[in-house]
């Protein structure tokens, strides 16, 4: 989550979080002048990123996917703790990730058994 003066929204975004399908919440506080970081403490995230010197959101949105990849995420969403949209969509989100993922690596299948037998027609016609 790309945080800045984020405290009094933090908790009721952090809690709609479907946990059971999330197993990593990574906070990165954009040098925040509130408390945004002792309430993501409080409430139990246990990876918290605090930036030095405010980077600005496109800085902060850097150190969310530097983090999450840091930590072996291989499908990483980025929510807003200011309540822009509830977590309750990140079920979705995840699902819809994943279903194409999968429609992907079938595509891609489908698309190396047809090169494959393209290249042997070829070599066939041609006589390699």
């Amino acid at each position: 989550m790309p945080a800045y003066k984020a405290a009094l929204t933090l908790e009721k975004t952090y809690q709609e979080i479907p946990h059971d399908w999330v197993d990593e919440v990574i906070l990165v506080d954009d040098y925040s002048p509130d408390n945004t970081v002792e309430v993501a403490k409080k409430i139990g995230i246990k990876h918290i990123v605090q930036h030095d010197k405010n980077l600005g959101y496109g800085g902060n949105q850097k150190s969310c996917y530097t983090k999450a990849l840091a930590l072996g995420g291989d499908i990483v969403i980025m929510l807003h703790p200011d309540y822009q949209y509830t977590p309750m969509l990140l079920k979705a989100m995840i699902y819809n990730v994943e279903l194409m993922s999968l429609i992907l690596i079938f595509n891609m299948s489908i698309v190396s058994i047809i090169l494959s037998q393209l290249i042997k027609l070829c070599k066939k016609s041609l006589k390699w």
